[in-house]
């Protein structure tokens, strides 16, 4: 046990690759079973409207009051749209927000709270299966967890 937790302690990069890659690839473990509802139709029928030259500053609407997130969700989407991945863009896109949230979370904590809470930050985001849940749905709450984590750990 001892050898392996040396092993470890040289090869940091070589944990976190594997937390990464598998919390990413238990996202994509719904890929069959992925929801296509209203909040996917209203994000690629904003990209189509992006794409054909109207853009929009306003996100999808949060639910029935007048209020609205911001439209990264549509450009994020809009930009795998254009890379021909076609309604497989909408899963790019979640699985790009969760790297970009794995990875921000993991070096936000190891700044401000050791390698060590880093760690374990990283686990729980990489087999949480509320994390998981979520992350298996593209639709706007998406990008709250890395925005949040972004501007509280700052």
């Amino acid at each position: 046990m001892h050898k392996f937790l040396v092993w470890i302690k040289k090869n940091q990069w070589f944990l976190i690759f594997a937390f990464i890659f598998f919390g990413l690839l238990l996202r994509l473990s719904a890929l069959f079973i992925w929801p296509f509802g209203f909040d996917q139709v209203q994000i690629l029928e904003a990209v189509d409207k992006i794409l054909s030259g109207d853009p929009t500053l306003i996100g999808p609407r949060t639910g029935p009051a007048q209020m609205f997130t911001g439209p990264l969700i549509y450009y994020l989407t809009a930009f795998f749209y254009l890379l021909r991945f076609s309604y497989y863009s909408l899963i790019v896109s979640t699985l790009s927000i969760a790297l970009l949230t794995g990875l921000s979370i993991y070096f936000l904590i190891k700044r401000y709270f050791g390698y060590r809470f880093a760690i374990i930050a990283l686990f729980i985001w990489s087999f949480s299966e509320f994390f998981i849940s979520i992350d298996q749905v593209t639709w706007n709450p998406n990008l709250t967890f890395l925005a949040s984590s972004l501007v509280f750990f700052l």
